[in-house]
C-alpha cells in the first residue's frame, strides 16, 4: 500500500481534482510476426473521491520484422489508431492492422476504452484544519487542506518460494498526478513527489509501486 500526502493552505473556491493513475505492464502480444511486442498503458481518470470516471488504455505494437500484418488481442472499446492511418480488421477480439508500405517502423500506436476493474483500489481522504472532511466540505473555504491519496495492489497470487507459500503482487508502476489551479492553491507541498507549473496550474504528481514491499517483506 502507499499512501502520497498533499497540503496546501488557501482559500478553496471549488476543489475539482482531476487526477490519472497510469499502470505500466510490459506484454508480449498475439501477433502474425514473431519479432512482435506490446506495450500497454492504462490511465484512469479519477474524481474527487478518487471513484473511477473514465479508463483508457494505451497499446503500442512494434516489430522489427519485415511484415505488413500484426495481429493483436484486444477486447477494448471504441479503438482508435492515434499515430497512422492504418484501420483495423476486426472479428471478435482479434485486431489485424495491415501496415502502411511507409511505415517503416512497423510501429502501431491506437487506444480505446474499458469498463475492467483495475487491479488498485484508490481512495481519497481530506482534512480541513485538521479536521476530516469530504471534497465538497472544502469548496469556499479558506484554511490548510491535507488530501491523502491511497493506492493498494490488489493483485495478488500465493507462490511457493524455498518451500513455502507466500504472497506475491503483480509488479507495476503506478504514476499519479493531481492538477491544481494556481490561482485558488497556495503553498502547496507533496511528502513525496514533484510540483510542476505553467504558471495557471500546478501538476502534482509521483510514481508509486503498489505491493512491492508486500512482495519482498520489507517494512
Amino acid at each position: 500500500m502507499k499512501k502520497k500526502t498533499l497540503r496546501r493552505c488557501g482559500r478553496v473556491g471549488c476543489l475539482c481534482l482531476a487526477a490519472a493513475v497510469a499502470l505500466t505492464a510490459p506484454s508480449s502480444v498475439y501477433a502474425s510476426a514473431a519479432g512482435t511486442n506490446k506495450d500497454e498503458t492504462v490511465y484512469v481518470n479519477l474524481d474527487s473521491a478518487g471513484n473511477v470516471q473514465e479508463t483508457i488504455v494505451s497499446d503500442w505494437l512494434h516489430s522489427d520484422d519485415a511484415t505488413q500484418r500484426i495481429t493483436d488481442k484486444s477486447d477494448l472499446k471504441d479503438i482508435q489508431n492515434v499515430k497512422s492511418d492504418e484501420k483495423s480488421i476486426q472479428q471478435g477480439d482479434t485486431l489485424t492492422w495491415v501496415l502502411d508500405t511507409d511505415n517503416t517502423g512497423k510501429n502501431i500506436y491506437y487506444q480505446g476504452k474499458t469498463d475492467k476493474k483495475t487491479p488498485l483500489e484508490i481512495s481519497m481522504s481530506y482534512t480541513l484544519d485538521g479536521k476530516t472532511v469530504t471534497a465538497s466540505e472544502i469548496a469556499g473555504k479558506s484554511g490548510k487542506v491535507t488530501i491523502n491519496l491511497t493506492l493498494k495492489n490488489t493483485s495478488a497470487q500465493t507462490v511457493n518460494v524455498n518451500g513455502k507459500d507466500v504472497t506475491m503482487y503483480t509488479p507495476m508502476t503506478a504514476i499519479a498526478v493531481a492538477i491544481l489551479p494556481s490561482s485558488t492553491f497556495k503553498n502547496v507541498t507533496v511528502n513525496s513527489g514533484k510540483i510542476l507549473s505553467d504558471g495557471n496550474n500546478q501538476f502534482v504528481t509521483f510514481l508509486s509501486m503498489p505491493g512491492l514491499s508486500e512482495s519482498l517483506g520489507l517494512k
